[in-house]
């Protein structure tokens, strides 16, 4: 029990209490609401469902302080049938199980199911928006107390423990939370624009494949409709090696030396982010040497959410080895593919109707095998015309990329300030300059 009690008191330990603030334990600030799932055996439950019914998933797609809606909605009979709870807005949906502590402030009236808990800010002891920013800023000590479970996960009676330092004034702590609400709107901006070049390639993708780089007219295939000079293959016959699973390491062989691995969570947008980040682990040379990655190569996910069955990306220049984990398959293409091209065609619905035809259903995932990615039929253009193709998707992903790194930078001032005013190093303005602001 030690380490637990150690991790609820970690925050507050290490920010002391400033002059005029106070120590508060979570419980002080809010009470707790739990979420139910209703029975999926009654269509009644679920059919024409208005009420959001937000799960864990959802909270870590959602990527903003606001959440309205999830994948689901359930109905009113569905909540008076289950142990649901319908809240207001303003309260905050927090995850405790598989990514602990992804969170998110109520937009609307919704509910939730039983991976996440409900934190309902208590009138008088704490303004909403900096009971938000405070949870986040303590998300170490919710993530060590969820640690050696066997899936992550963290109960109420652990969350209503964590402690804090809190300003008495419940003035200061809307001037906090103001503040930070700032910069969350510059991150919400620039996700925005993020989200508009994505629609933008993904037109530019669909008009390549369909007129070619000369315009031309499209003509009916078994990949869809594609220019009239074109041809279509199976991807398999087009490969020099794989499809090829990657290799399943324990979280025991993950240690700071080792091999480098590439993750399902380190790629995105076709490109795989951060290669001096990722994750390292101890393997075998041989092992090494069988899942090694190289120029070229073409990653594919084969087991996630359906949403994300089929996400690809490109190895670029790598300056060490790295290995690739086995939710993933690797391909390398034969003389008359070029792998940029290939992950062109990936992105694009040719794949993701293909993908979505094959997908094995289970518990909250789906997969795709070797043969589902084999026998995916592609468009095949002349090897110029592939390359011209992918040089000027290239250019929609580095427009992209550029706005990523912004984003980097802003979540970076965002932790930083995070870090200074909710451990009372940085005093904020008075209520009336950050009403200003």
């Amino acid at each position: 029990m030690a380490p637990k009690r150690d991790a609820a008191n970690s925050i507050v330990v290490r920010t002391g209490v400033p002059a005029g603030w106070c120590e508060k334990a979570v419980a002080d600030l809010a009470r707790i609401v739990g979420g139910g799932t209703p029975d999926r055996e009654q269509l009644a439950y679920w059919r024409n469902g208005t009420i959001p019914w937000i799960t864990p998933t959802d909270l870590t797609a959602n990527g903003t302080k606001y959440i309205e809606s999830g994948a689901e909605k359930i109905t009113e009979l569905g909540l008076k049938n289950s142990n649901a709870t319908l809240v207001n807005p303003g309260a905050i949906v927090f995850s405790t199980r598989g990514t602990v502590g992804s969170m998110a402030v109520a937009a609307v009236p919704l509910t939730c199911n039983q991976s996440c808990e409900v934190l309902v800010p208590r009138v008088g002891a704490v303004v909403g928006d900096f009971l938000y920013y405070l949870l986040n800023f303590g998300i170490s000590a919710f993530i060590r107390l969820s640690a050696g479970t066997t899936f992550n996960s963290i109960t109420r009676r652990d969350i209503v423990r964590v402690r804090f330092a809190v300003p008495r004034d419940v003035d200061e702590q809307g001037a906090i939370a103001r503040l930070l609400d700032v910069v969350d709107k510059a991150l919400e901006r620039t996700q925005a624009a993020i989200e508009r070049a994505r629609t933008l390639r993904y037109s530019l993708i669909h008009g390549l494949l369909m007129h070619g780089i000369r315009k031309e007219e499209p003509k009916r295939s078994e990949a869809g409709l594609i220019p009239s000079s074109w041809k279509c293959d199976v991807l398999g016959g087009n490969l020099d090696e794989g499809p090829t699973n990657g290799v399943y390491r324990p979280e025991s062989d993950y240690a700071p030396q080792g091999t480098r691995i590439v993750r399902i969570d380190d790629f995105a947008d076709g490109q795989i982010h951060n290669l001096s980040g990722l994750r390292r682990v101890i393997v075998q040379p041989a092992i090494q040497r069988r899942y090694a990655l190289s120029n070229d190569d073409v990653l594919i996910n084969r087991v996630n959410s359906l949403s994300h069955i089929g996400k690809a990306a490109l190895v670029p220049t790598l300056d060490e080895p790295t290995i690739f984990e086995s939710n993933m398959m690797r391909l390398r293409c034969g003389p008359r593919l070029l792998p940029a091209f290939l992950l062109v065609v990936l992105c694009s619905d040719i794949a993701r109707r293909h993908w979505l035809s094959r997908a094995k259903p289970a518990v909250n995932q789906a997969s795709i095998n070797q043969r589902d990615v084999r026998e995916l039929l592609i468009p095949m253009p002349e090897p110029d015309e592939q390359q011209e193709i992918a040089c000027i998707v290239s250019k929609a992903n580095e427009q992209i990329e550029a706005l990523r790194s912004v984003s980097k930078a802003q979540n970076a001032l965002k932790r930083s300030l995070l870090n200074e005013v909710l451990s009372g190093r940085i005093r904020t303005m008075n209520a009336a300059e950050a009403t200003a602001l």
